[in-house]
């Protein structure tokens, strides 16, 4: 047995002697035992007994800033739902179905959540695993069947097919291998989720991959967290799979033939749902873990990378995108990959469109229809990694052939996967939650405040006041709560004289007592330095100039939206 082998074993003994089981418990569903993420969320309510989980992550999305909009969240809790990681999201019409890394599918209702539906996924052997896992043959040998998920699911609707259309990693105990598989269930145009009735033995097979890969004794006997799976369909019958490598890449173990066009894995591949029937349309892939088409229809794969490097790839037909040969990223020691090539170079294979250093741990990819002008024809990924390089929702403005951004904006929550729903977007997270984001323009306080200006004084005196409060707005906000190089400006008459959730407050201001009123606002604005000693304001050069600044105190007075529900921040 290998050094990982025996460190797995190690834990196996650990897990034994704590009172679980290493293989089973991690499907405990019925068991006895609790699940691990219920019980490492009793630990946290022990700890933190007036904030859960879900409330944290409601705090983080329920305003989440973007360059070009704002998105506020809704959070939903997936229910019956452990710690393991895999499963997709997909629409089916106006519904939106969530399915766990078991298979168990569930409906989300607006207003009520998230319900289990009566889709019983088909078998994937799992069953058959554990006891191979625990006979004498394969015991020595280091599995690990938490990984062996179901990987994502697509509501199917074209001419002559419509229904669900499955990925998942696949155990076939008479062959004693395994693979990924794409299963179909065929459903009546006129049944709902909420109210179809399926069963194990309802779906059929469409492919697998191939070969079948006997279990490896070398390293991870089953390695079904580098599955891939995600799939996407066309019409009128192609379903698009990212099929991964199962970590066989002659790295840490042998080569299980990536490169080779007699394997289907570490490609994408083209699959007929009416007849099985399979072509690859690319190879030279790690671990695809995301797809969609953009505007013109063309497809396109977000990938993990060995250790950074993660990469977006436009998807061409009959290319080789160079893994294991060629990549971007590296050992996790951080030592190069035994690669072809120079070190730190993509030149001998198809390069990616865009490249992730340090790896954001991309996760899933979804194109964007219909949110906003400001949006729409981009693609949005998700990503889980640390909470430094990850953790974010990635929005990627695609100019031709090229990346033209790739905008960061942060949720600190690793994000499993997403799917645009109506004029929302659907985002799973590891912390077991789902949160749909509305994508809203922001409001204008500012503009607000300008046009009163604009009718309450002569036209100099507006000209004036506008152009003073326009130099203001390029340091502080005019929005309630939203701090930028300054403490907002928006209520800021009648508030504590440094008051506002601001971190950049000199030590004069951060310790004065008294209000902003027309005397001290007078005072401060005639001479900042000389009102508070240490602050970061430039003179505005207003002194002398009494019409402006009791124009520009008398607009402020104007600027608080405490009052209006649709524009506060909070």
């Amino acid at each position: 047995m290998g050094i990982l082998g025996r460190i797995m074993a190690g834990a196996a003994v650990l897990a034994l002697a704590a009172g679980g089981t290493f293989v089973w418990g991690w499907y405990s569903h019925k068991g006895a035992e609790p699940p691990l993420h219920r019980i490492m969320t009793r630990i946290d309510a022990k700890l933190f007994p007036e904030t859960s989980a879900a409330q944290l992550t409601e705090r983080l999305t329920r305003r989440i800033e973007s360059t070009f909009l704002r998105l506020e969240g809704e959070v939903w809790e997936i229910p019956d739902n452990d710690f393991i990681n895999g499963g997709g999201m997909t629409t089916w019409g106006a519904q939106l179905l969530v399915m766990n890394h078991a298979g168990l599918i569930h409906l989300f209702e607006d207003g009520k959540g998230l319900t289990r539906t009566a889709i019983t996924p088909p078998d994937n052997g799992l069953a058959a695993y554990l006891v191979a896992a625990a006979s004498e043959k394969y015991r020595d040998y280091t599995h690990r069947p938490d990984k062996m998920r179901f990987n994502d699911i697509v509501f199917v609707d074209a001419d002559d097919l419509h229904g669900l259309a499955l990925s998942y990693t696949f155990y076939d105990a008479a062959r004693e291998c395994y693979g990924t598989r794409i299963a179909f269930l065929d459903l009546p145009r006129d049944a709902a989720p909420a109210t179809v009735t399926v069963g194990a033995g309802d779906w059929r097979v469409v492919f697998d991959t191939y070969p079948c890969l006997a279990l490896n004794p070398d390293y991870i006997a089953m390695n079904a967290i580098q599955a891939g799976g995600r799939i996407l369909f066309q019409a009128p019958s192609t379903l698009y799979l990212g099929s991964g490598d199962y970590g066989l890449d002659g790295i840490y173990t042998y080569d299980g033939g990536l490169q080779s066009d007699d394997n289907a894995y570490g490609k994408v591949m083209a699959v007929d749902l009416r007849t099985g029937a399979s072509r690859i349309v690319s190879k030279g892939h790690r671990n695809i873990t995301g797809l969609a088409f953009d505007p013109q229809g063309r497809l396109w794969a977000v990938e993990h990378a060995e250790r950074g490097g993660d990469e977006l790839n436009l998807i061409v037909e009959g290319e080789n995108y160079g893994w294991p040969k060629q990549s971007l990223g590296t050992l996790y020691s951080g030592q190069p990959l035994p690669t072809e090539g120079t070190y730190g170079r993509h030149d001998l294979y198809r390069p990616p469109v865009f490249a992730w250093l340090p790896s954001a741990g991309i996760s899933a990819l979804t194109a964007i229809r219909g949110i906003d002008p400001s949006w729409d024809g981009s693609l949005l990924a998700g990503s889980l990694s640390s909470e430094d390089f990850g953790q974010s929702l990635w929005h990627i403005r695609l100019e031709g052939d090229r990346v033209l951004f790739a905008e960061r904006i942060r949720l600190k929550r690793r994000i499993r996967h997403l799917v645009q729903h109506g004029e929302q977007i659907a985002v799973w997270l590891d912390t077991n939650e789902l949160v749909l984001l509305t994508a809203m323009r922001r409001p204008d306080p500012l503009g607000a405040t300008l046009a009163w200006v604009a009718k309450e004084f002569d036209p100099v005196l507006a000209g004036q006041v506008t152009a003073t409060l326009q130099a203001c707005a390029q340091c502080h906000s005019f929005e309630q709560n939203v701090q930028m190089a300054g403490p907002s400006l928006n209520g800021v008459v009648g508030r504590g004289i440094g008051g506002a959730p601001f971190e950049g407050y000199g030590a004069a201001l951060a310790a004065m007592d008294g209000v902003w009123d027309t005397t001290s606002l007078t005072a401060y604005l005639t001479n900042p330095a000389g009102f508070a000693p240490g602050t970061t304001m430039p003179d505005p050069g207003l002194a002398g100039q009494d019409a402006l600044i009791d124009g520009v105190i008398r607009a402020l007075v104007q600027t608080d939206s405490s009052a209006a529900p649709d524009l506060r921040y909070d």
